[in-house]
């Protein structure tokens, strides 16, 4: 279970995926110093875009300012088992969407899939 007031994200950019933890009454502001060094992009340069609820696929813009649950996100949406996704979008890239799919990974061996009956 996770710790109260916890949400956890999954940032994009590119091939690079990073997960981080930030407390609901965090600012998004926040969360790009959280960015920066596992980035290695500038805050100043990162603008940030969380997934829009229509069925376009959109990603709407983040304001620094304002914190992580006046921006919608709760532990139900931001969980461990499913992190929220956020779009980190460079200045210099204009209005380009720079994210490439994760693989996936191989399928289990058959002995981890379902339990092995012990040998009597």
């Amino acid at each position: 279970m996770s710790a109260n007031n916890d949400l956890y994200f999954e940032a994009l950019h590119s091939n690079s995926h990073f997960l981080i933890i930030l407390k609901e009454s965090q600012t998004i502001s926040d969360m790009k110093e959280l960015l920066e060094p596992l980035s290695e992009f500038s805050k100043d340069e990162m603008s940030l875009y969380k997934k829009s609820q229509n069925e376009d696929k959109d990603w709407i813009k983040l304001n620094d300012n304002v914190s992580l649950s006046d921006n919608g996100f709760d532990t139900a949406k931001a969980s461990p088992q499913s992190p929220a996704q956020i779009l980190i979008k460079l200045k210099s890239e204009g209005d380009i969407v720079n994210v490439e799919s994760v693989s996936l990974p191989p399928p289990l061996p058959e002995a981890m899939q379902t339990p092995r009956e012990e040998e009597s």
